[in-house]
C-alpha cells in the first residue's frame, strides 16, 4: 500500500470540501482506493489528506497531476500545498 500525503492551509472547510468533492482529477480512475481527510486537533485551518493506492506508479502519476493542478488552483480555498509519497511498512491493530 502506498499513501500520497497532501498538506495545505485552508480558509473555510466547507468551501474546500465542496471543491474537493468535484473531483477534477478523477481519483477513482487515477487509482485511488480510499482517502482520509484529517486536521490537526489544534488547527482547523490546516488539512492533511491521505490518498491510498495499490502501487507506487499510480501514486507518482497522481502526484504529478496534483503538482500541475496546484499551479492553477492555489487560491483562498487552498494555500501552500505540499505532497509526499509514503510506503506503508507495517500496520498492526492492537
Amino acid at each position: 500500500m502506498v499513501i500520497l500525503q497532501i498538506e495545505h492551509s485552508i480558509q473555510n472547510f466547507d468551501a474546500w470540501k465542496q471543491a474537493f468533492e468535484k473531483d477534477p482529477l478523477n481519483r477513482k480512475a487515477s487509482g485511488v482506493l480510499s482517502y482520509k481527510i484529517m486536521q490537526p486537533a489544534d488547527n482547523e485551518k490546516y488539512l492533511i489528506i491521505w490518498l491510498e493506492f495499490d502501487n507506487l506508479v499510480d501514486a507518482e502519476a497522481m502526484n504529478k497531476k496534483l503538482s500541475n493542478f496546484f499551479k492553477n488552483v492555489e487560491t483562498s480555498i487552498m494555500m501552500n500545498p505540499k505532497t509526499q509519497i509514503l510506503n506503508i511498512v507495517e500496520i498492526k491493530a492492537l
